[in-house]
């Protein structure tokens, strides 16, 4: 239940989801404005980097994403963490460098649902995520907090994203995820990294992760959910800026 407090300071979000099937989606209505603004930074260049504060220039930063700087971080609610290249997990700082960054600004969910089967991540979690969005919105890029009970997440914490990076692994573990999902207007026709298919700048998906008890974060490889509960803010406007000015 997506309403319960998380271990960390967090704010609850006050979704009810008890007595839902699998899947079942309690809609709601989006905002105008710069409600569900999603904004990516620095395209596929690590080389641009900015601060959070500089971020919070762009943005309100009320939302919810992702970002790599001087380590992998995850965005939430907020609130933000970095892992540094030991796996150490710390509160971002204001002035903590920070690149390759998706966030959604003014967060505001429409869709709720509970995944009560197992699905693995990466095309599996796509697929499952594309029938609760529905075909309708389909194109739409999205950003979701997915907070459930894991078997096993591999990871890895390195700046950006590489092959070479070393893969770690934790397992049986509850943990929150925030992703964003690109529409299929963004990804077009898909490689593969590895024996995973996907698509532009690793999407479909890009996911990262963070432990109730704030001490495992990183960038997510692969990962089998066995339960859990999804919200999704589907984006009214995606950008891209290259760099931090206005």
């Amino acid at each position: 239940m997506l309403g319960a407090m998380f271990r960390g300071g967090l704010v609850a979000v006050g979704l009810v989801l008890a007595g839902c099937s699998d899947a079942e989606i309690v809609s709601g209505s989006s905002q105008a404005g710069s409600t569900n603004r999603l904004v990516q930074w620095g395209a596929a260049n690590p080389a641009i980097l900015g601060t959070m504060t500089e971020a919070g220039s762009i943005l309100d930063f009320s939302g919810t994403g992702l970002a790599g700087g001087t380590g992998e971080a995850t965005l939430l609610y907020g609130d933000a963490w970095v892992t540094d290249a030991t796996g150490a997990v710390s509160e971002l700082t204001a002035d903590g460098l920070i690149a390759f960054s998706g966030i959604m600004s003014g967060y505001d969910p429409s869709i709720q649902a509970t995944i009560d089967d197992p699905v693995e991540c990466g095309s599996a979690l796509d697929d499952v995520l594309d029938d609760i969005i529905g075909s309708d919105d389909s194109e739409r890029a999205a950003t979701f907090v997915l907070r459930g009970v894991f078997d096993e997440i591999q990871y890895v914490v390195d700046m950006g994203v590489s092959e070479e990076a070393e893969v770690l692994t934790v397992a049986d573990l509850s943990a929150t995820m925030v992703g964003v999902k690109a529409g299929l207007y963004v990804t077009g026709d898909s490689y593969a990294l590895g024996e995973e298919l996907i698509g532009l700048g690793e999407y479909p998906l890009h996911l990262h992760f963070i432990t109730d008890d704030r001490s495992v974060s990183g960038h997510v490889r692969s990962c089998t959910l066995v339960s859990g509960d999804v919200e999704i803010a589907l984006a009214n406007t995606f950008e891209i800026q290259l760099d931090f000015s206005n």
